[in-house]
């Protein structure tokens, strides 16, 4: 897949996946994202948490060699952003590195506002 360009980022409504600028995803330290089956449900369960998700389930099928099925009662993804669902540096949670640290504090200690955001998970588990 070709390196997106700053003239292929947009922005759209609120919950929308937009893929995340260069500039940004240079200072972003992402590659320990997915290493063995627990961070790859951890992700999915996190991407799950932040959709507003009461409700996981969570399935293996064959030990999770086969499929890791994680399913949920957030508030999914909308039709637009499904095409770049599993794009590398796409993310509907942040717009850019700024945004990292906008994140409130509460009680002395800071509260993240998502629990990830690089864009790099579902990318990585579709391509293996």
């Amino acid at each position: 897949m070709p390196e997106e360009t700053e003239s292929d980022i947009h922005t759209t409504s609120h919950g929308a996946i937009i893929p995340i600028e260069s500039k940004d995803i240079r200072r972003m330290v992402a590659g320990q994202v997915i290493f063995d089956l627990a961070s790859s449900v951890k992700e999915l369960v996190d991407n799950a948490i932040d959709s507003g998700a009461k409700s996981i389930t969570i399935r293996l099928f064959n030990q999770g060699i086969d499929v890791i099925e994680v399913s949920d009662d957030g508030s999914g993804v909308p039709v637009e952003s499904r095409p770049l669902l599993a794009v590398k540096h796409a993310t509907s949670k942040i717009t850019s590195f700024e945004e990292l640290s906008l994140d409130s504090y509460k009680n002395g200690q800071m509260q993240a506002k998502t629990l990830g955001f690089r864009g790099e998970a579902l990318f990585f588990l579709g391509e293996y």
